[in-house]
């Protein structure tokens, strides 16, 4: 991920060799998405609150730029760089 040059050492011959190997545990954690997994991912996230109560938000359009988002009550606007205009 970072393209650091690092050197394997296998601490055990039992075990068979990973066919990816990461400089430090950071570097593992690092996931690149695209738009289309991230969007799955939000909407089922919110399809799970909104199942289970946990989170109520209704379609609204932002006074600002007309965009149509999601949002709870006492949201207004879609960004928070509309709040402090």
């Amino acid at each position: 991920m970072c393209s650091k040059e690092f050197t394997i050492e296998e601490r055990e011959k039992q075990f068979p060799k990973k066919e990816k190997y990461f400089c430090s545990r950071k570097c593992s954690c690092v996931r690149i998405r695209s738009e289309k997994t991230k969007e799955k991912i939000k909407e089922s996230v919110l399809k799970f609150n909104e199942k289970n109560g946990t989170l109520s938000r209704e379609k609204k359009i932002c006074p600002k730029c007309n965009k149509e988002f999601l949002g709870k009550k006492k949201i207004t606007f879609c960004s928070k760089q509309f709040i402090k205009n």
